[in-house]
């Protein structure tokens, strides 16, 4: 930005023509891809709202499901997307 007394303004570059998704991005949608894939796979899911558990429990909790399920852990948010 630049200030020039009452005409000041910033000038920001334009980066819709070749913009490129930030890695971020891309785990969000290999997480979308995969849920979407799991909930056409499986009939029957079961979600679970995982407040105030501490991570020794869960990891046990996860442990004990290996082989028999399959655990994926999300944000709402990105649960409503699918």
């Amino acid at each position: 930005c630049i200030g020039l007394g009452a005409d000041w303004f910033c000038r920001r570059p334009s980066f819709e023509m070749g913009r490129k998704e930030s890695p971020k991005m891309q785990k969000k949608a290999v997480y979308l891809e995969r849920l979407g894939s799991l909930l056409e796979e499986y009939s029957k899911i079961f979600c679970v709202l995982a407040d105030n558990v501490g991570s020794n429990q869960m990891q046990k909790t996860r442990l004990s499901l290996r082989g028999d399920a399959i655990v994926l852990m999300g944000k709402n948010t990105m649960i409503r997307k699918v």
